[in-house]
């Protein structure tokens, strides 16, 4: 039968504790990777989009030299519109597509009352 040994049990106790506290470090690092990762990300994210908004061009609804302002009736397309306007292109795709970059259009439906700002003749 072999006897008590007091330092024995204090050096398993110390070993355990050891191994409990070098858990709980690596733990906690494990925490504060996944944060700086996030937050990095969040960074990114938020750096991509206050750049791209700045980096668009500003939109002016007040026609400058040599604009005109045309207000949509009832049956104009923005096809109509181009012919119109722009009679001597030959391409009436191009002219509608002006159009549509200066009023900031996102699709080709437009309204009688619209008020569209008609570009420079190209």
């Amino acid at each position: 039968m072999s006897a008590y040994n007091p330092y024995a049990v204090s050096s398993i106790n110390e070993a355990l504790s050891r191994s409990k506290r070098t858990e709980a470090i690596n733990s906690q690092s494990r925490y504060y990777k996944v944060l700086i990762s996030f937050v990095a990300i969040a960074l990114i994210v938020t750096c991509f989009f206050l750049i791209r908004t700045t980096a668009s061009t500003p939109f002016s609804n007040v026609p400058v030299e040599g604009e005109s302002i045309v207000v949509v009736s009832s049956g104009d397309t923005l096809w109509s519109i181009a012919s119109q306007h722009y009679s001597h292109l030959a391409d009436k795709g191009f002219a509608v597509y002006l159009i549509k970059e200066r009023n900031q259009l996102q699709s080709s439906v437009i309204m009688p009352g619209d008020k569209l700002i008609l570009p420079v003749n190209p």
